[in-house]
């Protein structure tokens, strides 16, 4: 498969990949210079949860909003018994080193409110949403009253980390 990397003025690099059931190989090459640099992926896991018997945990999938200073990675499980997946925690990372920089289990609010967290619009995005940036603001999708609610998650500069309000609101996200 090739798939090119656009600009204004054309294509600036072009990549190749070469598939198999357990990896992806290929290169990127540059089109100007044609300078090419090696691909490597891994099969790490992998998501279905359009099938009931399907069954999964830890799957990791970067979700599309992002702060400045952070980017987020929901963690998904799902059982045979259910029909659908879940998010069972957030990893929160620092955008300047990738590093960890906090983990939100939604087990507690799973447990006390006996709502599932994710899964709302769709499992590979749009479940974590940027309310307001300049406060580090987010609302994340809670499968509440019939899939319209959500949880708040805010920073807090003083204690340095990110705290969940743990009851889910009921409305929709905008």
């Amino acid at each position: 498969m090739l798939l090119y990397e656009p600009d204004n003025s054309g294509y600036t690099a072009v990549f190749s990949f070469n598939f198999s059931e357990t990896e992806i190989t290929g290169t990127w090459t540059d089109i100007k210079t044609n300078q090419s640099l090696p691909l490597h992926l891994t099969f790490v896991s992998k998501l279905v949860d359009t099938l009931d018997a399907s069954q999964f945990k830890d799957v990791q999938i970067l979700q599309t909003e992002a702060l400045p200073d952070f980017y987020f990675v929901g963690v998904y499980s799902k059982t045979a018994e259910t029909n659908r997946a879940k998010m069972d925690k957030l990893l929160i990372f620092k955008s300047d080193d990738n590093s960890l920089f906090q983990t939100i289990d939604f087990a507690e609010v799973e447990k006390n409110t006996e709502t599932e967290t994710g899964n709302i619009m769709t499992i590979i995005f749009d479940n974590v949403s940027i309310e307001n940036a300049e406060r580090k603001k987010l609302m994340i999708s809670n499968n509440m009253d019939q899939m319209n609610g959500y949880l708040e998650l805010g920073y807090n500069s003083k204690k340095k980390k990110f705290i969940l309000n743990p009851i889910p609101q009921l409305g929709c996200r905008e």
